[in-house]
């Protein structure tokens, strides 16, 4: 007669450690999070506008779109009025600028956050002077919040 030896079945499960599995998951979770940005904001970039660089990551918001190129040139919501240099060009912005403020002020009550929001888009390599001239003008029409439209780093 053969002796035949029974094997222990080893009915213990072995207990796995995934705390350090978790702390590297929860550090994942808060960078994705971080870094997430839910803006809808779209800008048609107009010819011959570099834009300068930020880190910053918060959403921006609808608003009119003033863009000025590194040539002068003038465009509200992509459409060109002129150049910077010439007088007429200030007349015009102003007449398009009044005619989106009336159209932003008959707007329901419950978009107050963005009616009156202009976002500025300026070549980065602009004087100072061009940006404050801009800015003076869009001030007097009513354009009291406004942003900045800027690269960011890809």
């Amino acid at each position: 007669m053969k002796l035949r030896k029974k094997r222990k079945q080893n009915n213990d499960a072995e207990e796995l450690d995934i705390t350090a599995l978790l702390d590297i998951l929860v550090i994942l979770l808060v960078f994705l999070l971080k870094s997430f940005n839910d803006s809808d904001l779209t800008v048609d970039l107009v010819n011959e506008l570099s834009l300068p660089y930020s880190m910053s990551r918060t959403a921006g918001h609808h608003g009119v779109i003033l863009q000025v190129n590194k040539k002068g040139n003038v465009f509200i919501n992509s459409d060109l009025l002129g150049n910077v240099d010439g007088d007429e060009t200030f007349g015009k912005m102003k007449e398009v600028l009044m005619s989106e403020y009336r159209k932003r002020s008959t707007e329901k009550e419950g978009e107050k956050k963005k009616k009156h929001l202009i976002n500025f888009v300026f070549d980065r390599g602009l004087k100072y002077a061009v940006i404050n001239k801009v800015m003076n003008v869009s001030s007097e029409i009513g354009f009291g919040k406004y942003k900045f439209i800027i690269q960011g780093e890809e």
